[in-house]
């Protein structure tokens, strides 16, 4: 049977291996004294050597030996050790996402777990009250019970925003508009208010970087079993562009398109949404007729909002005439006066 001491450099060498992208050169790596991340993952493991050159010493007399070929296997040309398969690196995220209590530990474990993982396995909000506790073990990850999850809380959203933002440039929108995070109100009023909001330079990089798949992320975001209708909200509100006429065209287009489809879809949730930015035409309404029928409820709803839509604008039309007419009168006056 293993000993802890043991436990822990077998750990610490399978994070080197996920830290490096699945493949580490060992020579090189832990012989460089500055490299941060060793030490990093070396606190995370509860490791007390100081120097990398002991950890060294252990890996190379101990680890490598005792350990080859289980989750890892070591090849002696090029002194490299690497994942005996590429799952083996989800095993680890999960098995260091719910063992560690260090930033650091978490911020790894999102960096590189796969995108798969991270629509599975990652999870916005409160645990099972009894958490797990996992162990790589063979092909599968060990628990004593089913809360095989990492759970984020409020310290964590800006790891898991920047995830996301990875996700966004890498072109996995639908990762992204479809993660079950977007349901949790307090992590959705985070990425407002940090991203949207204070860094909105940066958010509107990135979607015009994207926007052949823009329209697909705010698709995506409104037509699905479960619509995460607070991100849209809060896009509608802070569309992702700045004051060029080109831009405002895009984006007018963009708001047209998903009414389309939620013409098209009978969405009601959509269409409440959207009825605030887009004007509702008859051929909307042509559209959801031939989707549902004429007597169909959805119909009946557009209609409605439609007719609402007609008499605000006549209220502003009338308004802005009394409102012009008054100036006029003022301004008569003033020259009566003179």
């Amino acid at each position: 049977m293993e000993d802890q001491e043991g436990k822990k450099y077998h750990f610490y060498l399978l994070l080197l291996i996920l830290s490096q992208d699945g493949k580490i050169f060992i020579e090189n790596s832990l012989r460089n004294e500055e490299n941060l991340i060793f030490k990093e993952l070396a606190n995370i493991c509860s490791i007390k050597e100081s120097r990398s050159s002991e950890i060294f010493n252990h890996l190379a007399n101990f680890t490598i030996k005792g350990y080859n070929g289980i989750y890892f296997k070591y090849n002696e040309e090029d002194n490299s050790c690497e994942f005996v398969h590429k799952a083996f690196g989800d095993a680890v995220c999960l098995t260091l996402g719910l063992n560690t209590v260090s930033l650091e530990g978490l911020s790894l474990a999102l960096s590189k777990c796969s995108s798969k993982f991270l629509i599975e396995y990652v999870r916005v909000g409160k645990s099972n009250h009894n958490r797990a506790t996992a162990t790589v073990h063979g092909n599968h990850v060990n628990n004593q019970n089913r809360d095989l999850c990492l759970h984020i809380y409020p310290k964590h959203y800006q790891i898991l925003l920047e995830r996301f933002i990875k996700e966004i440039k890498d072109g996995n929108i639908d990762n992204v508009a479809t993660h079950e995070a977007l349901d949790d109100d307090t992590f959705v009023d985070f990425i407002e208010h940090n991203f949207i909001t204070n860094k909105f330079d940066s958010y509107v990089e990135l979607l015009q970087n994207e926007k052949s798949q823009f329209y697909g992320f705010l698709w995506y975001l409104f037509h699905q079993e479960k619509p995460k209708l607070r991100l849209a909200s809060h896009i509608l509100i802070h569309p992702p562009i700045k004051d060029s006429l080109l831009e405002k065209e895009w984006w007018l287009n963009t708001q047209e398109k998903c009414m389309w489809a939620a013409c098209h879809l009978g969405s009601n949730e959509s269409l409440c949404l959207l009825k605030e930015h887009v004007d509702i035409s008859n051929k909307h309404i042509q559209v959801a007729i031939r989707a549902h029928g004429e007597e169909s409820e959805f119909v009946q709803e557009l209609n409605r909002y439609k007719n609402y839509q007609q008499l605000k604008r006549e209220r502003e039309e009338l308004n802005h005439c009394r409102r012009e007419e008054e100036l006029r009168r003022k301004n008569k006056s003033s020259c009566i006066v003179l």
